[in-house]
């Protein structure tokens, strides 16, 4: 089957094409509209038709009387082809007919129409000197009763046979020219950029922002930290360097970093370690005298306050004995004095306490006699990242009052989001000296890092 495509001024300008190029046996696959800038080296062409012959079974058709026709105004011959029509079939010379008044408004009458004087008398027929196009009125051009002998072409006149236009030429793909290609993939960028920006809604995924700084809003929130403090950071990050370009990502990243204070104090001889029940202090507090005796060769002693859980003491018996450093127990605040000469020459001195509530007023207050007389180095808060944020505020808030200055998260692997804790850590103030992610002693713990946990926050970002 043979494929092409034409183009011209109208439709019917473009069947006369297809007829003229595959005949009249010749399928019309497809017919639009061309707007001028999609046309290349455009022409004045304003619709295309796709048409199709099938080249096998193609009838050959009747010979067509060839005459010079001479289009006035253009200096230019072509051959007009008309299908003589058979007398005898008049039912088929009926449909021709109909056909061709309704695509191409030519009008032409019954083959058993007389011809008009000035025909049969002349050997030639004059040249055409207009085609009326669809929109005019044509006037009716009558044909012949039978099929005339070929008309004489003067030597000096040779037949002008249609030549595809480059118009009508088949279509073959090009690649397209470097700065289309370049276009293509800035709208592919685009494209891209504003799907990240709404994948949210756009509201919550802009925050106020637009272009690069919407996305660093949009990787805090997917972390879940909270909105006034992303604003507060990017807004920050905007005063101080504007005009960031393609080192905003590391900038952001810096400022970030600054903004989550850590320290360890692991110079601190007494060590105190509070927060509520089951936030994993006698675990972590086993880690680290494994880590203080196996990895920095100091010497440790462990004292534990907790004597109201079953078993608490024995559970830290049993590190202390596998690590092979002392243990102490204290039961009222008045004989922890004693227990700390007992360990006057220990480089490191580790202090369990009980699990209290922040909403106990009379645990708070025992916890806070302890610490009177213990008069630790560093006061450790140990808190399960596990916990929702409300209840950690309210928790830190409740133990600043007795003097803590760190604070320890556990439990990092058992929660998606980091966001929780860079919340805290900016609404308290309180720096952060460990992280522990997971149960194995002493494997399991980690000294805080900004960069390190910045990193881990921004995981929990989709972008």
């Amino acid at each position: 089957m043979k494929m092409k495509k034409f183009t011209a001024a109208t439709i019917s300008e473009a069947y006369i094409k297809v007829k003229a190029e595959l005949g009249e046996d010749a399928l019309i696959l497809q017919t639009r509209n061309l707007p001028a800038s999609l046309i290349p080296f455009y022409n004045g062409d304003k619709v295309e038709v796709t048409a199709a012959i099938d080249e096998d079974n193609q009838i050959s058709p009747a010979p067509i009387p060839q005459m010079p026709v001479n289009i006035q105004g253009n200096n230019r011959e072509f051959l007009a082809r008309l299908k003589t029509i058979n007398s005898t079939d008049n039912e088929n010379d009926e449909k021709q007919t109909a056909f061709q008044q309704d695509q191409f408004q030519i009008h032409i009458p019954n083959s058993k129409t007389p011809l008009p004087p000035q025909m049969q008398a002349a050997d030639s027929m004059p040249p055409i000197t207009k085609i009326p196009t669809p929109s005019s009125s044509l006037t009716p051009v009558p044909a012949v009763a039978a099929a005339p002998p070929p008309l004489p072409v003067p030597a000096s006149v040779a037949p002008v046979v249609p030549v595809a236009s480059s118009a009508t030429e088949t279509i073959k793909y090009e690649e397209p020219p470097l700065h289309i290609m370049k276009i293509r993939d800035d709208l592919s960028d685009m494209k891209k950029l504003l799907t990240e920006i709404l994948a949210t809604g756009e509201s919550k995924a802009s925050g106020g922002y637009a272009g690069p700084w919407a996305i660093l809003y949009k990787r805090l929130v997917d972390s879940e930290i909270r909105d006034d403090f992303a604003k507060d950071l990017l807004d920050k990050l905007k005063k101080s360097t504007p005009n960031l370009g393609k080192h905003i990502t590391k900038e952001f990243f810096r400022e970030l970093t600054e903004s989550f204070p850590v320290s360890a104090c692991e110079s601190a001889k007494i060590q105190f370690f509070v927060g509520p029940t089951g936030a994993g202090k006698t675990t972590t507090i086993a880690k680290l005298a494994a880590y203080f005796s196996l990895e920095k060769k100091k010497k440790c002693s462990l004292i534990t306050t907790d004597t109201y859980r079953i078993s608490a003491i024995d559970q830290l018996r049993a590190y202390s004995e596998i690590i092979g450093i002392d243990l102490q127990a204290v039961y009222s605040p008045d004989a922890i004095k004693d227990v700390i000469k007992n360990c006057k020459y220990s480089d490191v001195i580790l202090v369990d306490s009980a699990g209290r509530s922040q909403k106990n007023r009379e645990h708070m207050d025992e916890l806070a006699a302890f610490m009177q007389e213990l008069n630790p180095d560093c006061v450790h808060l140990v808190l399960s990242a596990a916990t929702k944020e409300s209840d950690l505020i309210a928790i830190a808030n409740k133990y600043k009052k007795i003097g803590v200055s760190r604070m320890l998260f556990t439990k990092l692997d058992e929660t998606l989001k980091l966001g929780n804790i860079f919340n805290v850590v900016q609404t308290v103030g309180i720096p952060v000296s460990y992280f522990t992610i997971g149960q194995s002693v002493p494997d399991d713990i980690e000294t805080a890092q900004s960069a390190a946990f910045v990193r881990k926050l921004l995981e929990g970002s989709s972008i």
